[in-house]
């Protein structure tokens, strides 16, 4: 009897709610999973794909601690590690400034109901592969960083109200160019036979990790930079934060 009571009042409460003066957005399922004004926003590390490089914490401690010295895919990881907690840092003050609370998420904690999370990947190609996303390109007249983000909110059913889930809330593409990196280019292939000219090996002895901040924090401001444009343009939309503040997060790089 008790069930049948909790029934009828679900099926009176939904259709006062879809007769109400808010229109339901008819991407969601019902009117309890549509977005709600967030409790807090977790923000969390982009990744490459696994088995790259970029994801080896060897070749980013090698790279880090003997920058001069290390291989190149060491010196390649430890910046792609330092780009990617520029970023981390640079979304979160962003966020925090258009007025919603935002925190480092910790991807071995479950998120608490109504929080908005930001996660995502790099998708930088190297070799075109789908399969084998990067953080960083290196070319000789330029770095190339490309990152595939979104945000969902943690919720519940509207069923159980105990069970958490996530509802997918937006999606976009960042791209950034920044100055190049020799550091981190392959050693050029040897001359033909014949040729009188000798393969060079680069020095980089005299040159620290610093050296290439600059180049690093072009590609972390241009990332952070349309990220923060298409999450507070969402934000506003939903009336989570002013219109004001989309100016702000969008000039303030």
């Amino acid at each position: 009897m008790k069930r049948l009571s909790i029934i009828v009042l679900i099926g009176l409460v939904l259709p006062t709610i879809g007769c109400s003066g808010n229109s339901i957005d008819r991407r969601y399922g019902n009117p309890l999973e549509m977005p709600q004004r967030p409790t807090m926003v977790l923000v969390y590390e982009l990744h490459a794909v696994a088995h790259s490089n970029f994801e080896s914490p060897l070749l980013i401690a090698k790279g880090r601690d003997s920058f001069r010295t290390a291989s190149r895919p060491a010196r390649a990881a430890a910046l792609g590690e330092q780009l990617r907690q520029k970023i981390e840092k640079k979304l979160l003050a962003g966020i925090n400034a258009m007025g919603l609370p935002a925190h480092p998420g910790d991807p071995s904690a479950h998120p608490p109901v109504g929080a908005i999370l930001i996660r995502g990947n790099f998708s930088t190609l190297i070799d075109e592969n789908p399969a084998h996303r990067n953080i960083i390109k290196f070319e000789r007249d330029k770095s190339v960083v490309d990152a595939d983000i979104y945000a969902v909110q943690s919720t519940t059913t509207s069923f159980v109200l105990t069970t958490p889930i996530v509802v997918p809330l937006l999606h976009f593409n960042t791209h950034a160019e920044g100055g190049p990196i020799p550091a981190a280019l392959p050693i050029s292939k040897a001359p033909p036979p014949g040729s009188r000219r000798k393969a060079q090996k680069p020095d980089w002895s005299a040159e620290g990790m610093s050296a290439y901040e600059p180049q690093i924090d072009q590609l972390a401001d241009q990332t952070v930079h349309q990220a923060l444009a298409h999450l507070s343009r969402y934000f506003a939309s939903q009336g989570w934060i002013g219109r004001d503040h989309v100016t702000a997060a969008v000039s303030g790089l």
